[in-house]
């Protein structure tokens, strides 16, 4: 099981890495698809999760309304020398009137009125799960357009220090959890293996590896040339990132627990593509506020 995740995690990884550190054009493309592709499937994962859990949704247009959504944040930058006119805010607002009204007549359309309704609200609650959350990757991504690539490498500290609170949770959480005394569980009912002794390696690590990214190159985490990100500040963020990390994997242990299953989907090793990015569910919206206000 081990094996099986390591090597899924370098190859995601991998990939993943190719969409963030390839400058230019290539890189935002490549960029693209990576998130179109993993909303597509956190959509379809969170669609499966919600079905089982007695509360199912309207998945096709909830997943075209996203695929629109996250298409229309990014595709403003990256294309911007050809649709010069375009910007993400209508594109958005249509592709988000159109996905409600679809919604909204299957829902009109059904037999039982009352749970048309609630399939619809639970559609919506999906999309803003997924869009409305992790939605601001692609926005952090081009926040300084896609030609400058300052946003990619936001984003990776992003995505480095939330991971590196993940890695560190589960070492010391693990380690903890195998002594004679065991360790001091934080939910028992509804994640057994979290911890608070956890939660302590999470903070340790994401801060050891933001305050180390700063130090090495301070200069890469900028917006039009000014570095927007000090040690000092790095180590606040990534306390807060592992809190916030912490907060996103208990928020779909809930949703698994309801739908009665141990994983969302069924990548080797990690689950689904909700398991391995719902730690960055709250941490995405609050950092892309946070370098937003510092620009």
């Amino acid at each position: 099981m081990l094996l099986k995740r390591i090597v899924t995690g370098l190859l995601l990884g991998a990939f993943a890495a190719g969409g963030l550190l390839w400058p230019g054009g290539v890189g935002a493309v490549w960029f693209l698809v990576l998130a179109l592709g993993f909303v597509a499937l956190a959509l379809t994962e969170l669609a499966g999760l919600l079905g089982r859990a007695g509360s199912p949704v309207y998945t096709a247009p909830m997943t075209l309304a996203g695929l629109a959504l996250v298409f229309g944040d990014l595709a403003p930058s990256l294309l911007g020398g050809v649709f010069v006119q375009w910007r993400e805010g209508p594109f958005a607002a249509a592709a988000l009137a159109v996905a409600v009204a679809w919604m909204a007549g299957l829902a009109a359309r059904r037999p039982a009125l009352g749970e048309g309704v609630r399939r619809l609200i639970a559609s919506l609650g999906a999309l803003l799960l997924v869009w409305g959350t992790l939605g601001w990757m692609p926005r952090l991504y081009g926040i300084a357009g896609c030609g400058l690539g300052e946003g990619r490498w936001l984003l990776l500290f992003m995505i480095a220090v939330t991971k590196a609170a993940d890695i560190g949770a589960y070492a010391l959480g693990t380690w903890t959890a195998a002594r004679p005394r065991g360790n001091h569980k934080m939910c028992p009912g509804l994640s057994p293996k979290k911890s608070w002794e956890g939660l302590a390696g999470g903070v340790v690590l994401a801060v050891a590896v933001a305050v180390a990214l700063v130090w090495l190159w301070r200069e890469r985490f900028a917006l039009h040339g000014e570095p927007i990100l000090t040690v000092w500040v790095a180590a606040l963020l990534g306390a807060l990132f592992a809190v916030l990390g912490l907060a996103g994997d208990l928020t779909e242990s809930m949703l698994k627990r309801a739908a009665g299953v141990k994983d969302s989907g069924a990548l080797p090793g990690l689950g689904g593509c909700l398991d391995v990015v719902d730690s960055l569910i709250y941490v995405a919206p609050l950092f892309y506020a946070w370098v937003a206000w510092a620009r």
